[in-house]
């Protein structure tokens, strides 16, 4: 499964990261929503987890 995995802080994106890794998951990673549609523009994820709330662009008005 491709995960993403979309917060602007970093101590977040690395525990759900190794939560997903021991649950057997690799995770890309964006620190805000630009980079989330960036990413999603290059690459299909079945499952994105993203911050409500961030910087440039949140989870509320993310439509990659």
């Amino acid at each position: 499964m491709k995960v993403l995995v979309v917060d602007d802080h970093e101590v977040n994106r690395t525990v759900l990261v190794r939560i997903l890794r021991k649950l057997g998951y690799s995770a890309d990673t964006a620190t805000n929503g630009l980079e989330a549609v960036a990413a999603t523009r290059s690459k299909s994820y079945q499952l994105i987890f993203m911050d409500i709330y961030m910087p440039s662009m949140d989870g509320w008005n993310f439509s990659g």
